[in-house]
């Protein structure tokens, strides 16, 4: 189980990465903004919130990011993290809204996953239906605490996933220059596709040897 799990976040999460030709700073957004959206308490249509955040930033703010790292970036939420993460959600914006006696009465991880379980126990029902209804049914029961703590952990990581990203893939596209033996200048130029909004940004002169 957990290698098929293993395998479906690689090809899912790592691999759209390593793939990807699009100019460095392209990647480092769109793992922004699919790191802010897969966080959100939606699972079921993350990915059609993603689609209509690049239509908007492409062809209204006339910019771009990766789109297939943002989708990419949404399986952080899939089955098996969902209720640890509806729960660390729930944990803290309980926390966070006690100063303004706002939370709930503190719930078990045990007695929140029971949400979860009343669905799972339920094969008529397709995958893609539990998650939807359990979303549903845990945003109605548990509501703003869980909307409020998950913003709490949304934006600081998605403000971390772009230089976190930036730089690892800088580092894994010089890894794949040297291994072709040419300059990281040369291997982005061989690479990498600019596009006419969003171009590759100039590299520094390399020291003369």
């Amino acid at each position: 189980m957990f290698r098929k799990l293993r395998k479906l976040l690689h090809d899912h999460l790592v691999r759209p990465f390593k793939e990807s030709v699009a100019p460095i700073h392209q990647v480092g957004w769109g793992a922004a903004v699919g790191m802010f959206v897969g966080i959100l308490p939606i699972v079921g249509v993350q990915m059609y919130v993603v689609a209509t955040l690049w239509v908007f930033v492409r062809y209204v703010l006339r910019a771009r990011f990766s789109l297939p790292i943002a989708l990419a970036m949404v399986w952080i939420s899939n089955p098996v993290t969902m209720g640890p993460m509806y729960y660390g959600y729930l944990v803290t914006g309980n926390w966070t809204l006690q100063f303004f006696d706002f939370a709930l009465q503190p719930v078990s991880f045990a007695e929140f996953n029971l949400a979860f379980d009343a669905l799972l126990d339920r094969p008529e029902l397709s995958w893609g239906q539990r998650i939807w209804r359990g979303a549903a049914m845990v945003l109605l029961e548990f509501g703003w605490p869980i909307l409020f703590g998950s913003f709490c952990w949304a934006i600081p990581l998605s403000l971390l996933a772009y230089p976190v990203t930036t730089v690892s893939l800088c580092l894994y596209r010089m890894k794949l220059a040297q291994g072709e033996g040419i300059s990281y200048r040369d291997w982005s130029r061989k690479h990498v596709r600019p596009n006419s909004a969003a171009r590759v940004r100039p590299l520094p002169p390399e020291p003369d040897s």
